[in-house]
């Protein structure tokens, strides 16, 4: 009344001794971390009057106060600042809290015994790790991390597991024997392993938060698209399996822990132990010939299958085909005492044909071409055009062979211009070659570990099959002729001949003549 009738001092908007709300700015805080909150209450005034003490309380000390006492709890107001009383508003200082969970700003005007309270939320974000392991899950096969508050939760689906793959395996015309199993690999999931802080529900595939950071595993049954290689043998070989390609990564015969992340096929490759476990003359290597005993000279039994491994007194034998020129023809081979692999028959290749280096000893791109049966009286004449020319004749006899002049022989590369050296190709199979012949050559060396006309005519088997010259073929049955790969001057080429009695190492003839020939490994 009076003078102050229209002025408005205060306004007090709540009862003596009741609770109302306040709007809290910010609401909430992360642990462990300290910040400046605005309390603002409904409460306008112009006095003095409305001046609070804020407290921040637990859950635990609110329910606890007395009707307004929160005196009695005996804690100290938090430092704050009244910055309007339109409405009343104060900013105050929070210090950093260890523990999260729900807290209250409680604002205590004592001059109206009234209570202005409202939550106030510390939050501790911790982080959860998903990791698919192998499989697929949220659309990444990647780790996945999520970042939530403490106490939260998050749904957790079911990842997707390694897809079926499937397993096929390719003989690769090797001859092998294998199992052919295991077809496919898969897996399946069976739950998700928990790591760190948190707790899973494996049932209603809920994740809860705990106060640190957790991990979820996912897990399968099974060992993922890992397997293992069935076992494959062949005999007098050694077989692995190539990934992909038949020279893709090899693996050993019953490989484990083998791993594979698409459909993939899986090729035979065989390689042969020694001479036992090829069956063609163009399977021949150095490896393989190398890796068959040595037998000594006088060795007097035979093995023809491998069961005597390593015991010298047993010549290694055995029989190869050779297919060449559409026939298919068969030829024994020996390991001889010299440490060599010779074909112990003479050569039978005869009509026209066209070797390659495929098949035989000559170089790629070879145009030579082996002429067919030249049974007319052959070229004698001291030219290059007669040197230079393919001359072959069938001796009418497995045991003698064919006949060849040296062009022939040497497939073309042992022209009239080779005066010195050895020619660079032959007849011979593929992995096969003419030896070498004059003083220090291979028949030679072969001709010291035997020491006798008589012996060479045994084991080594060279037969009397005479040669050919011009329109007849002659001394068959007393005396042969073979080809070495030596020349001995345009016209002539190294070609040691042997009698029931005596045998020439040193010998050379004329290029133009027709003789047997035997082949030696490369």
């Amino acid at each position: 009344p009076g003078e102050y009738s229209n002025k408005v001092l205060f306004t007090a908007v709540a009862d003596a001794g009741t609770s109302e709300t306040i709007t809290l700015t910010p609401s909430s805080v992360n642990i462990n971390t300290a910040t400046t909150v605005t309390v603002k209450t409904s409460l306008y005034s112009t006095a003095g009057y409305a001046n609070a003490n804020i407290y921040f309380l637990t859950t635990a000390e609110k329910n606890s106060i007395s009707g307004t006492n929160v005196e009695a709890l005996g804690k100290t107001p938090l430092t704050c600042t009244k910055t309007s009383n339109t409405p009343v508003t104060y900013s105050c200082s929070l210090p950093a809290q260890t523990t999260s969970g729900t807290y209250y700003f409680y604002a205590k005007f004592p001059y109206y015994d009234t209570v202005y309270s409202s939550t106030f939320a510390v939050n501790n974000p911790v982080t959860l790790t998903v990791n698919p392991n192998g499989g697929t899950w949220n659309g990444s096969t990647s780790s996945q991390t999520f970042t939530q508050n403490e106490g939260t939760t998050k749904t957790i689906a079911d990842p997707t597991a390694t897809p079926t793959y499937t397993i096929t395996y390719n003989g690769n015309s090797q001859g092998a024997a294998y199992t052919g199993s295991p077809t496919s690999v898969a897996r399946s999931f069976t739950g998700w392993t928990k790591g760190g802080s948190g707790t899973w529900n494996s049932s209603s595939k809920v994740f809860t938060f705990g106060s640190a950071d957790g991990t979820l595993t996912a897990n399968y049954n099974g060992t993922s698209n890992t397997f293992t290689l069935p076992v494959i043998t062949k005999a007098n070989n050694t077989c692995k399996w190539a990934k992909d390609s038949a020279s893709g990564t090899k693996y050993n015969s019953g490989a484990t822990n083998v791993t594979i992340t698409s459909n993939t096929t899986f090729y035979a490759v065989c390689t042969a132990n020694d001479i036992f476990g090829i069956s063609t003359m163009q399977e021949m290597t150095t490896a393989i010939c190398n890796n068959t005993t040595t037998p000594v000279s006088g060795a007097t039994g035979t093995d023809t299958t491998g069961a005597y491994r390593g015991n010298t007194n047993y010549v290694p034998t055995t029989t190869l085909t050779d297919s060449r020129g559409g026939t298919t023809r068969t030829y024994q081979v020996k390991k001889l005492a010299d440490g060599k692999c010779w074909m112990t028959e003479n050569l039978r290749l005869i009509g026209s044909f066209t070797p390659t280096s495929s098949d035989s000893d000559v170089a790629s791109g070879s145009t030579f071409v082996l002429t067919a049966s030249n049974s007319g009286t052959w070229c004698t004449t001291q030219t290059q055009a007669c040197y230079d020319q393919s001359m072959v004749l069938d001796s009418g006899r497995d045991d003698y062979g064919a006949y060849y002049n040296w062009y022939a022989a040497t497939a073309g590369t042992g022209t009239y211009s080779v005066s010195s050296g050895n020619a660079s190709g032959s007849i011979c199979p593929k992995g096969w070659r003419l030896p070498t012949g004059g003083s220090g050559g291979e028949y030679q060396v072969l001709y010291t570990k035997y020491n006798s006309s008589a012996l060479m005519l045994g084991t080594p088997n060279f037969t009397l099959s005479g040669y050919r010259y011009g329109s007849s073929t002659n001394v068959q049955g007393s005396n042969s002729d073979y080809w070495s790969s030596t020349a001995y001057g345009s016209t002539a080429a190294y070609l040691p001949y042997l009698t029931k009695s005596t045998i020439g190492l040193t010998n050379y003839d004329s290029k133009y003549y027709g003789c047997a020939v035997r082949c030696v490994a490369k």
